[in-house]
């Protein structure tokens, strides 16, 4: 797959993402969603979390999903944008669901779902950090390991 079809194709899931996140916010299916979380407590009790995680955790979990997978799409599109912009971003996004939540929607407006909208863009942010740092060989970098001296004898490192 060439450069520009990789580009291509992460435009196309940040916005299938972004249409969703939209769409699961601003849609008046409350009721829905929370069978959807409430289906995920069922499934984690059966395969034995505690009972202390309740539903809300996973609607928090649900919500941190929700905003890291387009920060981290955002982040490989647009790296040259720093990346404590994605998080005030995420945040005013978030501030501004909840409102029209609470003013325009049967829904209510929470403060845990601003913070965890916006934790949702730090894992984002370290998940993709985690993945585009150079690599290093931090146990045997190229000129401290024992044996580099006798690296150089044989031609490309053959014993």
């Amino acid at each position: 797959m060439t450069w520009l079809r990789r580009r291509h194709l992460v435009y196309a899931l940040l916005a299938i993402s972004v249409v969703g996140l939209f769409g699961l916010v601003l849609l008046p299916v409350g009721n829905l969603l929370w069978r959807v979380v409430t289906w995920f407590h069922w499934a984690g009790q059966r395969l034995g979390i505690p009972k202390s995680v309740t539903p809300t955790w996973y609607e928090a979990g649900l919500n941190i999903v929700l905003f890291a997978v387009p920060t981290i799409l955002a982040l490989l599109l647009w790296p040259w944008v720093r990346r404590w912009v994605w998080v005030v971003l995420a945040f005013f996004v978030s501030l501004t669901i909840e409102q029209i939540q609470g003013l325009f929607l049967p829904r209510s407006k929470e403060v845990i779902d601003v913070l965890a909208n916006t934790s949702g863009a730090l894992l984002g942010i370290a998940i993709v950090s985690i993945i585009t740092q150079p690599r290093t060989n931090y146990l045997f970098p190229a000129t401290g390991h024992p044996e580099s001296a006798d690296d150089r004898r044989h031609p490309r490192g053959y014993r």
